[in-house]
């Protein structure tokens, strides 16, 4: 899987090149500068990019719906389909709720809107 990632970064890198500087100094000027490595976890990054997308065009309430997860027993504050069907010819949701490690049994089941496969 990394050798297939290296060679999509090598070819975007090289067909695309790099973003100016300026574009690369608005952002930093904009979420403070922050330096982020390859190896930093989800302990080190999330504290200080949360704020962050907290703040953007990103976490617009419009983005967002609260749906019932019956494997975890909660209802969850979650990103929208993002396309629509005017026509609705096509309704995009989702069928099934999140679900934590451990809930299901690790099977296909013969119906893909069960909840929780037990």
């Amino acid at each position: 899987m990394q050798i297939a990632l290296n060679y999509y970064s090598q070819w975007l890198f090289n067909s695309c090149g790099e973003y100016p500087a300026a574009v690369f100094d608005d952002v930093r000027r904009r979420t403070g500068n922050i330096v982020l490595r390859y190896d930093d976890n989800m302990y080190q990054s999330v504290p200080l990019l949360f704020p962050i997308v907290q703040r953007s065009p990103l976490a617009n309430p419009d983005f967002f719906e609260v749906r019932e997860s019956k494997a975890v027993g909660a209802r969850l504050r979650t990103p929208k389909p993002v396309l629509a069907f005017p026509g609705g010819e096509v309704e995009l949701r989702f069928n099934v709720g999140a679900r934590g490690n451990g809930v299901d049994r690790p099977v296909w089941p013969t119906d893909l809107l069960t909840e929780v496969i037990a």
